[in-house]
């Protein structure tokens, strides 16, 4: 299940809990709303860290590509 769905799923069921007076339905969305946002965090910064090591990778082709004074070798 996507990070965005379980907070929307998670916010219903807290909503609904609160609307009805059941506490641990309440309680159950709340932390379903906290899970999706967690794990949409953490696919954001594993996103985030992949992309810095393709230009990392790609810094360090470049930078195997030339020669002391910057040019490219042939």
């Amino acid at each position: 299940m996507g990070a965005r769905i379980r907070q929307l799923k998670g916010r219903i069921k807290q909503a609904a809990g609160s609307l009805i007076g059941n506490r641990k339905l309440a309680r159950e969305g709340r932390d379903e709303r906290r899970s999706g946002r967690t794990r949409q965090r953490f696919d954001e910064a594993t996103e985030k860290v992949g992309d810095v090591i393709d230009r990392s990778a790609d810094a360090a082709t470049d930078a195997m590509g030339q020669g002391r004074n910057g040019r490219r070798r042939t």
